[in-house]
């Protein structure tokens, strides 16, 4: 293995990395809001399903990155992204613990966050030599594109419930 060969598998694992913490920290929030929101069953189970989901995107990226011996490239700033969403993800995290938001910020903030990873996913990431890791990165961004989706329609249920509870 060359110098550069080997700094591009520490890129590699350090991308890995960062992305495995993202996906702790936002199962962490999830399972944070499904426990908040208890008295919305609705949004509990919501909240609920998706850190689950989370938990088993931590699981593929660790496999991932366990199984991956030839990457095609890493774009550019996609470290970058993913330490920027890590950071950003880990304040949220915090306050949020510390001072609770309603069900109709906490699904904005989700939307933002779940936004910021389909970009990761998408724009930011790892281009894998081997097709079925490729597949499986694909599958994380169809799954954060699910949950966008889940976060919307809750999201609108809660806003027009809000609307018809003031008019």
């Amino acid at each position: 293995m060359t110098s550069e060969t080997g700094l591009e598998r520490n890129k590699w694992c350090l991308f890995f990395d960062v992305c495995s913490k993202i996906e702790k920290l936002s199962a962490e929030l999830y399972h944070f809001y499904s426990d908040v929101f208890l008295d919305n069953p609705d949004a509990s189970r919501m909240w609920k399903k998706t850190a689950l989901e989370e938990e088993n995107h931590l699981e593929q990226i660790k496999m991932a990155e366990r199984l991956t011996t030839e990457i095609d490239m890493v774009m550019p700033n996609g470290l970058e992204v993913a330490c920027g969403i890590h950071a950003k993800l880990g304040r949220l995290v915090a306050g949020v613990k510390h001072n609770p938001p309603d069900l109709i910020t906490a699904l904005k903030k989700s939307i933002e966050m779940e936004e910021r990873l389909a970009f990761l996913h998408m724009e930011s990431a790892l281009r894998f030599k081997n097709a079925s890791m490729q597949q499986m990165f694909d599958a994380l961004r169809a799954s954060d594109r699910e949950h966008i989706s889940a976060l919307k329609r809750q999201l609108a249920i809660e806003s027009l419930a809000r609307m018809e509870m003031s008019g």
